[in-house]
């Protein structure tokens, strides 16, 4: 007799215990089991549910099937991340399935130290700003927790001293933090620190040590500075207390401690940044005088630069104002024709470097203009050395003839100053022309304007066109009157809107006053003021009452006028009727074709007795303009005659 194995449908997996990371360990099936209760074959294959992942330097654990061979088997499995509650699982093709228990993979022995927290870049001399940090770890990259081994550490610094590095002494764990006080570097350069223990070691990354605090240096200027004109400032021979080339700032300040400053002005003075034994900066200075000498602090270390002299700059300034002397302000505005002051009053001009100080010795020509072709100001002028770069030149001689805003103008060569902008106002207008259109709707507001206003020195001219009715402009039928608005003119133009309310020819008249008396006017050609939009309807010749069925007797007459009760003789819109007698005979809309009336003859036929209206509209407007009649009484019987009897009376 014989039996084929088939696949497990239930085995058992050993217990595992404690692995380290690295290390082979065997799993094994036991007491597999076919559905038949046979010993099994076939291949259990072996997965991680529960960590089992890979370790920190990437190697993937090694997880292999086990084959079975009448109920059992086993196979190595390697795991590499230490880590803990570790679980793995075997499933079969049947399929079964069965855990492991839960265990931990420890680290494996250190395999290499690892040193962290140094500095890129520290002074020499000076405490570490980080503590050190030395790790251990596995080959797989597992922090070695189990290592316990002793530390040196060792530098290349030659100026080395005993409690520059901490001392030799048990590291026990995978971590140990060491305090930053515990290392400092003497010597400037590239430098590094290294940690070992037996053949496991680590070195820091190269730390530039730059020189210590500096403790002597010198500050020299280049060379003599002009005003406004950048000069170097350099710090040479800069040292620590060792004698390292050193490296810092160095501070800039004048040795006298004053501000040195002319107007707005503020010299600029450079902190210097000093790298391995010397630097420079850039300073400007504005102000003309000397000599001086500048302070250089670096800490506490003070050095005194040698002495200067600041020499006036090249011409950068034409100043051309009111004399501060004078304490009369320019005249904001003055008349055509006015001068800028009286003869005891000065304009000053002064020349100056870019920077305000005075070109004392400025001999040049020195010439006046305007942007007022008409006005009237001093010739050319020679300055002399004895004006000391400022001349006063008396107002009167300075005048103003062109309306608008204008300017004098002082140069020499390409420096040139202005004077504030003066108004300079027209006359009173002279002359105008006033136009308008020769047509105009009843009620809309139309523009007169006003063009080419002069004043008697033919400047645009501005000032207020008074508006009259010189024919017709009268109260409309409703009794509103027209609205006439002053034109304000500007700078020879001008314009407001005029209503005229209405219907018929009408001249306007605009004109200067002048204390009462008329400085100008001009009229308007004649403007024809047509009826305004559609404003009311009107009935007319309706009967107070009629028989039901009779027609109205007379004509019914239909009137349109605008919103000023001036007859719409303009009037096309289509009049519509309705009654609130629902059974009445009205007339069929009616279009008016340019006129303000139509009558109706026959066509307005009562049926229903009682108190009724008539209402008419014209639909197309906006808001729709309607009016309904007054009750009309409506009688049931028509009375041709009445007869009278004498009456008795007894007593």
């Amino acid at each position: 007799p014989f039996h084929i194995d088939g696949p497990a449908t239930s085995f058992v997996l050993s217990n595992v215990g404690t692995q380290a990371a690295g290390v082979p360990f065997q799993l094994q099936v036991i007491d597999a089991k076919d559905e038949y209760g046979h010993e099994a074959g076939g291949t259990i294959a072996i997965t991680a549910t529960s960590g089992g992942g890979a370790a920190p330097d990437g190697t993937l654990p090694s997880l292999n099937n086990i084959t079975l061979r009448n109920g059992s088997g086993q196979a190595s499995q390697v795991l590499f991340k230490a880590e803990t509650a570790v679980t793995l699982q075997g499933a079969s093709a049947a399929p079964a399935i069965q855990p492991t228990n839960a265990f931990t993979v420890l680290p494996g022995s250190a395999n290499r130290l690892a040193i962290s927290g140094e500095p890129l870049t520290i002074a020499a001399d000076t405490a570490f700003p980080n503590d050190i940090t030395l790790r251990a770890f596995d080959k797989h990259g597992n922090p070695a927790t189990g290592y316990t081994g002793t530390i040196t550490f060792a530098n290349d610094d030659p100026a080395y001293q005993a409690g520059d590095l901490p001392l030799a002494g048990v590291m026990a764990g995978d971590q140990k933090i060491y305090p930053k006080s515990s290392f400092k570097l003497r010597t400037a350069g590239a430098r590094r620190i290294r940690a070992a223990d037996g053949t496991l070691s680590d070195t820091t990354g190269v730390i530039n040590v730059t020189g210590g605090s500096i403790s002597n240096y010198t500050v020299s200027l280049s060379a003599s500075p002009v005003a406004g004109q950048p000069v170097t400032v350099t710090v040479s021979g800069a040292a620590d207390a060792a004698g390292n080339p050193a490296s810092g700032t160095v501070t800039l300040a004048f040795a006298d401690g004053g501000a040195h400053s002319i107007g707005t002005y503020t010299p600029s003075l450079p902190i210097i940044t000093v790298w391995n034994g010397s630097g420079s900066g850039t300073a400007t200075f504005f102000k003309a005088e000397g000599p001086l000498a500048l302070k250089g602090l670096s800490g506490g270390v003070e050095r005194t630069s040698n002495e200067f002299t600041v020499q006036p700059g090249a011409l950068g300034e034409l100043i051309f104002i009111a004399d501060p002397g004078t304490l009369t302000p320019l005249p904001e505005s003055v008349t055509a024709g006015d001068s800028l002051g009286g003869a005891l009053e000065d304009l000053l001009v002064t020349l100056r470097d870019g920077y305000g100080n005075v070109k004392t010795d400025f001999t040049g020509i020195v010439t006046f203009s305007s942007s007022d072709l008409q006005a009237v100001h001093p010739a050319a002028y020679a300055f002399t050395s004895g004006d000391q770069g400022s001349k006063k030149f008396a107002r009167d001689q300075f005048k103003l003839k062109t309306a608008g805003n204008h300017t004098f103008t002082a140069q020499t060569g390409t420096f040139s100053k202005k004077l504030d902008p003066i108004l300079v106002y027209s006359d009173a207008i002279t002359a105008f022309t006033l136009t308008t259109g020769t047509s105009q709707m009843a009620g809309t507001p139309f523009m007169v304007t006003v063009s080419n206003a002069r004043d008697r020195f033919n400047n645009p001219a501005s000032g207020l066109v008074e508006m009259l009715a010189l024919v017709g402009g009268n109260v409309a039928p409703n009794g509103q009157r027209p609205t006439l608005t002053p034109i304000s003119v500007n700078n020879g133009s001008g314009q407001a809107a005029q209503i005229l309310v209405k219907t018929e020819t009408v001249q306007l008249r605009g004109q200067v006053l002048e204390g009462g008396s008329v400085l100008a006017s001009q009229d308007t050609p004649n403007i024809t003021v047509t009826p305004g939009a559609l404003g009311y309807l009107e009935f007319s010749g309706l009967p107070a009452s009629v028989a039901a069925g009779a027609t109205f007797p007379g004509t019914v007459t239909v009137t349109a006028y605008d919103a000023y009760r001036n007859l719409k003789t303009d009037y096309e819109g289509t009049i519509h009727f309705n009654s609130s007698d629902t059974e009445a005979t009205l007339p069929q809309n009616k279009k008016f074709d340019k006129f303000a009336q139509f009558s109706f003859e026959s066509v307005f036929i009562f049926m229903t007795p009682g108190l009724q209206t008539i209402t008419v509209s014209d639909p197309a407007t906006s808001p729709v303009v309607s009016t309904t009649s007054a009750p009309i009484d409506v009688s049931a019987l028509l009375i041709t005659s009445i007869t009278t009897a004498p009456a008795r009376i007894s007593q």
